[in-house]
């Protein structure tokens, strides 16, 4: 039985926030041990702090530092990256990740924003953290703005691309589609959908 999952996007303003917000309110209704990891955050925690991990700690009260909370900074994973050390940077989550599992029965793990440059490499991370750490994965993607074509065609890359690194995938979560097109959406995404909400 798996004891954590990887929230997963691939695009800024997703509602993976609020889907981990979600996740966490469910799995404390059965367990009050559960545990929150973002592993990659945005910004220097001096100059301002992640405004996912301040709220899903305060929230519920959950007993893990901010620092405990994430492993990197985007900047300080990309440095790491661009030295040709990406193999650190598993290392570390991987360790960070240990560390809480062995404290919670449950770990929600939430991925990366995609706000600002080095997107890719977030994507290709994302993946490549949810693989090492064990993690299935829900993937949550927007369809604001989007033709329903345009959503399900994001949907099943996405899909696609963490089932080829062998990534098991528990849900694809569509958010913010037309309430018109949500059925549509559904049915195009046959089997591999768990819920599509306008």
């Amino acid at each position: 039985m798996t004891k954590s999952v990887f929230i997963a996007a691939a695009e800024p303003y997703s509602g993976k926030s609020l889907v981990s917000l979600g996740l966490i309110n469910m799995l404390l209704r059965k367990t009050p041990k559960v545990g929150y990891f973002k592993p990659i955050i945005n910004f220097e925690p001096a100059e301002k702090k992640d405004a996912h991990i301040e709220t899903i700690i305060s929230h519920f009260g959950l007993p893990i530092t901010y620092d405990g909370a994430y492993a990197y900074t985007r900047a300080a994973a990309m440095r790491l990256v661009e030295g040709d050390t990406q193999g650190d940077i598993i290392d570390t989550i991987i360790h960070k990740f240990k560390a809480l599992e062995q404290q919670y029965d449950f770990l929600v793990v939430e991925g990366s924003d995609f706000l600002g440059a080095g997107t890719a490499f977030e994507f290709d991370a994302n993946i490549s953290i949810a693989k090492n750490l064990g993690a299935p994965a829900i993937l949550v993607i927007s369809g604001e703005g989007k033709t329903t074509d345009q959503v399900v065609n994001a949907a099943l890359t996405v899909l696609r691309n963490f089932e080829a690194r062998e990534v098991p995938v528990l849900a694809v979560m569509v958010n913010k589609t037309p309430p018109n097109e949500a059925d549509t959406v559904r049915q195009l995404l046959g089997g591999n959908y768990r819920r599509v909400s306008s």
